[in-house]
């Protein structure tokens, strides 16, 4: 379902990229009928379409449909978000984004980061001597469902595979990693539970992660946060490369390594993601870049052959 449900949003977003965005809107009410899942973003999806379209009425009224059945975006997203500039003048909006910001601050207040982790199949801890593990981060407005479907492959080459939620949220349902300050704690602290539980591998400790949680997963990894010095990022979102020119050849000192895929199409991940790949080999930090052509800001379909074979030239 999970995969499924990606796919349709993947069709969604790049319809409203291209402006279609009345054929954005009808996937995105269609899906609102078929799931349970996604709410949030689909209706956001709907209502940004509707204000687009010159259709401020009809905004309104999803906006509100989706305040009342608890399905609320950050204020900060509404106001930035270019497509609802029309509607922020109107008294129905601003309303609408004060009941948002109540349910965000109700939400944020019980929120706490979680962990699940995936074994390899027939795992037994005290039968097996030292094992590898992937932290693998999922992107913004994502979960631990959506990095559970593009890293699983990872237990079925033996890994253990830890998947951390943010305690941050742009949306019901849709978790960030904006702010590295308040995730890097809580990621440290669940390495720390990992070694507690299982017997690591510390020469095999690999983070990993996709758009945003891949700029946190390099982040962690150039800043030696957690030990291993080994990650695999795709499509990361790095707003600046340079602020690690000075420390990547501590990175180097540590055998650090890395490997980066990239959508052709992905113009805001592209750039920064040669520039790292660059930078680290220039450093004495080993580092793979693979640009997949034809997509954008996505897993390419492959993902799990790209990963092995890089693994193998990496000699992990």
């Amino acid at each position: 379902m999970t995969v499924e449900i990606n796919k349709k949003l993947k069709e969604i977003y790049g319809l409203y990229e291209e402006k279609n965005f009345q054929a954005a809107y009808d996937m995105a009410v269609s899906l609102l009928n078929e799931t349970d899942r996604k709410k949030a973003i689909l209706y956001n999806v709907a209502y940004c379409a509707q204000s687009a379209m010159g259709n401020s009425e009809r905004a309104l009224d999803l906006m509100e449909e989706a305040a009342e059945k608890g399905h609320w975006t950050n204020p900060d997203q509404l106001v930035e978000d270019p497509d609802l500039a029309p509607l922020r003048e109107n008294s129905r909006f601003q309303e609408i984004t004060k009941r948002f910001d109540e349910a965000s601050r109700e939400y944020s207040q019980s929120l706490v980061a979680k962990l699940e982790v995936l074994e390899p199949e027939g795992f037994n801890a005290d039968r097996v001597g030292e094992v590898p593990v992937i932290i693998a981060l999922h992107g913004n407005t994502q979960s631990i469902e959506d990095s559970r479907e593009n890293w699983k492959f990872m237990a079925k080459k033996g890994w253990l595979v830890a998947l951390p939620q943010s305690s941050q949220a742009m949306m019901e349902g849709a978790f960030i990693w904006n702010n590295f300050q308040e995730a890097i704690p809580e990621l440290k602290s669940f390495y720390k539970q990992l070694k507690e539980k299982y017997n690591i591998d510390s020469k095999r400790v690999v983070i990993a992660g996709f758009s945003m949680g891949g700029a946190l997963a390099a982040d962690l990894c150039i800043r030696d946060q957690i030990p291993g010095g080994k990650f695999i990022l795709m499509g990361p979102y790095i707003r600046d490369v340079s602020i690690y020119a000075d420390i990547l050849k501590d990175l180097a000192k540590r055998n650090g390594q890395g490997y980066v895929v990239v959508g052709e199409k992905d113009e805001e991940c592209l750039p920064a993601s040669r520039e790292l790949v660059s930078m680290c080999n220039e450093h004495g930090v080993k580092c793979l870049l693979d640009v997949i052509p034809r997509i954008g800001h996505e897993f390419p379909e492959k993902f799990p052959d790209l990963v092995s074979k890089a693994m193998d030239k990496l000699d992990w």
